[in-house]
């Protein structure tokens, strides 16, 4: 939106409910996006939904991620887990990295799924091969207090510097604390 020339949003929104009226499923997408939010049209959460759900359908990831956090938040709707861990399933088979957290989240934590803190571990752990640094930072910090993990200072610190390297600051702080612990 906006790349390369001025904003106008409400100029977008007519692009895009002509891409959407003609079945383009980005157009689709970024039309739910500006109900979503209010931008260039007046928010209206369940266009968004519809919006967002013809695109997921038709395999749009990002769609299917936004319906996910939508269906778990209940925004627009009431809200429905079962409905947001299908669509987070989903966006992450398309390779989203925010879906592959969500869902290594919701193992690690036991929600609605059943815990199973080993498939949380998977799920952060392929967020985190693909470059998700809030799952590298989830897993050195399980790894570094032994949260649902044994506890493993080298594996911490490993994470740490993969997060510090892809541009966390939080990561190069806790490295430098863990640096100062190990070799101190």
């Amino acid at each position: 939106l906006g790349t390369g020339v001025g904003k106008d949003l409400k100029k977008a929104a007519e692009l895009f409910q002509k891409a959407a009226k003609n079945g383009d499923t980005e157009g689709k997408f970024m039309l739910g996006l500006l109900y979503d939010n209010g931008e260039g049209l007046k928010q209206n959460k369940e266009r968004a939904i519809e919006l967002y759900r013809e695109a997921a359908t038709s395999g749009y990831m990002r769609a299917q991620a936004n319906l996910a956090s939508m269906y778990y938040a209940g925004e627009g709707m009431k809200a429905d887990k079962e409905m947001a861990f299908y669509w987070y399933a989903k966006a992450a088979e398309h390779g989203n990295t925010d879906a592959m957290r969500r869902i290594g989240e919701l193992y690690d934590g036991g929600q609605f799924v059943g815990q199973d803190i080993s498939k949380g571990i998977q799920w952060y752990q392929k967020a985190a091969s693909s470059g998700d640094v809030i799952s590298m930072l989830s897993l050195a910090m399980m790894y570094e207090h032994g949260k649902n993990v044994d506890k493993d200072l080298n594996q911490a610190r490993e994470w740490y510097q993969k997060a510090a390297n892809a541009g966390s600051e939080e990561a190069a702080k806790q490295l430098k604390k863990m640096d100062m612990m190990l070799f101190n």
